[in-house]
């Protein structure tokens, strides 16, 4: 799940970026605006940020994108680990668990990545890459450290674990990836389909034993689609009521001799995303940090009619999502399912929030032996 430290200056910040890539566009001799050198990209999380600056005006093949892309940022982080000092999965019956309180620490981190994005083909209708290939070097240093709730996390307890108290890490990362998706303005419905497939490498001779230890190799195949199912007076300006079906696929395994956390609890990729605990919602975040684990989230969403603004409208959703983990080592395996229903708010083309009650489990509970968590809340910001 995605939040802002501080929403308002996030949303302001994303805002000014993209307002200022427009200022790079001038309107060419028939009077037709002439497309930005400038792309911009981000990752929000909670009390941090990373922002990426792309340059695409000087393309390799004429009639494609090639971006030239820098990213930074960091943040501060509270997350969650699931285990015990052996290894063994955290039940919450122990002798001094604590069912109350998830098993959190806190992270501060920094993250950096260069590379390129080179389109073999091109989407008239989007004006972006319709097929790309992509390669980067990216970067990392987390810092774990003790909570002055907990003096001794049972992260830090874990000798197991290299980078328990943090890690220095180098990877490289390349792959392909397809994006046939498009918006509709009137009806804010998006259709179409997208895909990645991907290669994360970091061994441990890049200096990935300075600080904690990493020396792993990741796959990683996602892919999303979207079909709208109807559309109630589509030409009016404003939307009266519609709705679509998406659906989200991610399959992740990692191999190596030393896999660090940020790479257990993540589906990777371009754009990483928090592991099957909260991938399938109502789960425990981060619980199941298993070297293989798939992922599928399918949603129902019907937006009412617009209000004022054709950008802005609220809606209605039912969800369903499942998965599967499996460690690789003949001890954990098992299947995850969970459905609910929520309501969102569309807020232009910028911001989206969603409210999800409640969030159902179907067949395992939290730590807390509870199936059924009533709220949580999303937030995403967009371009």
């Amino acid at each position: 799940m995605k939040r802002a430290f501080s929403r308002a200056f996030s949303i302001l910040l994303i805002g000014f970026l993209a307002a200022a890539g427009s200022l790079f566009a001038r309107e060419n001799g028939s009077g037709e605006q002439s497309r930005s050198p400038f792309v911009f990209d981000y990752d929000v999380q909670l009390f941090g940020l990373q922002l990426g600056v792309g340059y695409r005006g000087a393309p390799i093949v004429q009639g494609l994108d090639t971006i030239f892309w820098i990213f930074g940022g960091g943040g501060w982080q509270q997350l969650y680990y699931y285990r015990y000092p052996d290894g063994s999965v955290y039940t919450g019956t122990g002798e001094n668990d604590n069912p109350a309180v998830d098993p959190f620490y806190r992270r501060a981190n920094a993250e950096w990545r260069l590379g390129f994005a080179q389109g073999i083909l091109f989407n008239e209708k989007t004006d972006k890459n319709l097929l790309e290939y992509f390669f980067f070097y990216q970067g990392r240093y987390d810092y774990h450290f003790a909570d002055w709730e907990f003096t001794a996390p049972i992260l830090f307890q874990a000798d197991t674990v290299p980078d328990r108290y943090g890690i220095l890490q180098n990877s490289f990362l390349t792959g392909l990836s397809l994006n046939k998706v498009a918006f509709n303005e009137q009806s804010r419905v998006t259709s179409g389909i997208g895909a990645e497939a991907s290669v994360e490498w970091g061994p441990s001779f890049l200096g990935n034993d300075a600080v904690g230890l990493s020396d792993f190799a990741r796959l990683n195949l996602t892919g999303k689609a979207y079909l709208p199912v109807f559309n109630i007076a589509p030409e009016r300006r404003f939307n009266l009521l519609s709705g679509y079906v998406c659906t989200f696929v991610s399959l992740d395994a990692s191999f190596g001799g030393s896999i660090p956390l940020n790479i257990r609890q993540t589906f990777g990729g371009r754009r990483p995303r928090i592991g099957l605990g909260d991938a399938v919602l109502g789960a425990d975040d981060a619980k199941y940090d298993s070297r293989f684990k798939f992922v599928q989230n399918i949603e129902f969403r019907v937006n009412g009619p617009a209000f004022i603004w054709r950008g802005l409208l609220a809606g209605a959703l039912v969800f369903f999502d499942y998965g599967y983990y499996n460690n690789l080592d003949g001890l954990e395996a098992g299947f995850l399912a969970s459905t609910g229903f929520g309501i969102y708010l569309h807020i232009f083309n910028l911001t989206s929030l969603t409210l999800y009650l409640p969030q159902v489990l179907l067949n395992e509970p939290r730590s807390n032996g509870r199936y059924v968590t009533p709220v949580s809340f999303e937030f995403d910001l967009q371009l």
